[in-house]
C-alpha cells in the first residue's frame, strides 16, 4: 500500500514479524530517503488490500494518522540536518577505525589478543613490520585508509572482498575482513553527528559460506599404550645417533660419596659469654639438610664451668633435653 502526501509517501511493508510502516520521500537535494516508522496496526481484507484493524491501537503500534505524524517529524529532522553548515573536512575511515578500537578496549572490554589481532589487520601500509612472525598483508588500510566515510560505497566493499577471493585466502579470512570493515562503518553510522553518515554500506555485502570444521582425530587407548611401550623400549630414538653426548653422560654420572662428604659444610658454633663472668653459654649448632647424618636442625647445648678443654682442644658440653637428645636428668659429656 502506498499513499501520496505533500512531502512523502507512506508504505506498508509485510515482514515476518508483521506489517511495518515505512516513509519514502526526496529531500531538498533530490536524494531519495526511506525510513522505517514502526509496526502498522493494519490487516488485509478479502481483496488483499491493507485496512485498519478493529479495536484500540496497542502501545508501540501506529495507525495511519500516527504514521503520517511520525513521517513529518523525520522529514523535518532530516532537512534540519541538511541545513547545518558542512565542515571543510569530512571524517575519514582512519578516524572511525581508531575510535572503534578505543571503544573495544575501554568500553566493551575486548580481550588483549582480540585487540592485537584487529590492530594488525588495521595497520598502515607503511607501518613498521613485526620483528617476528609472518608479515601482515594490511589489506584494509591499503583499500580504505585516508578515504572519507561518505565516499565509501557498497560496490567498493564488494570489489575489495572479491579481490580477497582471488588471492586464494580462506573463506574465514575473507569474512574476518568483512566483519572488521562492517563493524567500523556501523560504529560510524550510529554517530551521524560525529561522522556525517547514517548508512552502513558494508551490511549489504554477502558473507562467504565457510566449510564445516573437520572431524577431530584423536588417539585411542590402545594407541596411547603402544606409544608408551615404544618410548620405554627406546624405539623413538635414532639408532644411528647416541642418545646423549659424552659430556652429557659425564654430567649424569653420580658423584663419589667421599667427594660429596668433602663438600658438605661443617657445623658452626657461636659461643656467647653470660653475665657474672660465667663460662656457661648457649651454642647454636646449624646443620645443612644435605648432611648424610640426620641431626636436629637446631641443637642448644650448655658448656659447664669447670670442665675445661680436652686434650684434643674440644669442650665438654651437656646437651639440653629434647627429641633425640639426652634429658636434663641424665646429662653426659659430649665432645665438640
Amino acid at each position: 500500500m502506498s499513499k501520496g502526501h505533500s512531502s512523502g509517501n507512506l508504505l506498508v511493508v509485510e515482514r515476518k514479524s508483521g506489517p511495518l510502516y515505512y516513509a519514502k520521500w526526496r529531500d531538498s537535494t533530490r536524494r531519495q530517503v526511506k525510513r522505517r516508522l514502526g509496526p502498522a496496526w493494519v490487516e488485509r481484507d478479502a481483496a488483499g488490500d491493507w485496512h485498519k484493524r478493529r479495536g484500540r491501537v496497542p502501545e508501540g503500534y501506529l495507525d495511519e494518522k500516527a504514521a503520517y505524524v511520525e513521517m513529518h517529524r523525520l522529514i523535518e529532522e532530516h532537512e534540519a540536518e541538511l541545513a547545518k553548515p558542512r565542515p571543510d573536512r569530512y571524517p575519514t575511515f582512519n578516524e572511525a577505525a581508531a575510535d572503534w578500537l578505543h571503544r573495544l578496549e575501554h568500553i566493551d572490554g575486548a580481550k588483549p589478543s582480540t585487540l592485537g589481532d584487529y590492530r594488525l589487520m588495521l595497520a598502515e601500509p607503511d607501518a613498521e613490520p613485526r620483528r617476528r612472525g609472518k608479515r601482515t598483508a594490511r589489506r584494509i588500510m591499503a583499500e580504505f585508509g585516508g578515504q572519507e566515510l561518505r565516499s565509501i560505497t557498497t560496490r567498493q566493499v564488494e570489489r575489495f572482498l572479491a579481490r580477497l577471493d582471488d588471492e586464494g585466502v580462506s573463506k574465514r579470512t575473507v569474512n574476518k575482513h568483512r566483519q572488521v570493515v562492517r563493524s567500523i562503518l556501523e560504529h560510524a553510522a550510529r554517530r551521524p553527528e560525529q561522522y556525517g553518515t547514517t548508512v552502513n554500506v558494508a551490511s549489504a555485502t554477502a558473507k562467504r559460506r565457510e566449510p564445516p570444521p573437520s572431524d577431530l582425530d584423536y588417539y585411542e587407548a590402545e594407541e596411547v599404550l603402544a606409544l608408551a611401550r615404544a618410548a620405554a623400549d627406546g624405539r623413538h630414538r635414532d639408532s644411528s645417533r647416541r642418545a646423549a653426548s659424552e659430556n652429557e653422560q659425564r654430567e649424569r654420572r653420580p658423584e663419589p660419596p667421599e667427594r660429596r662428604r668433602r663438600r658438605q659444610p661443617r657445623s658452626r658454633a657461636k659461643v656467647r659469654r653470660r653475665g657474672n663472668g660465667a663460662l656457661a653459654t648457649a651454642i647454636k649448632l646449624t646443620h645443612w639438610r644435605a648432611c648424610s647424618i640426620a641431626p636436629s636442625s637446631w641443637s642448644r647445648s650448655v658448656v659447664h664451668e669447670g670442665h675445661g678443654a680436652s686434650a684434643s682442644g674440644s669442650r665438654a658440653v651437656s646437651p639440653s633435653g629434647g627429641p633425640g637428645r639426652s634429658s636434663a636428668g641424665s646429662r653426659g659429656n659430649m665432645k665438640l
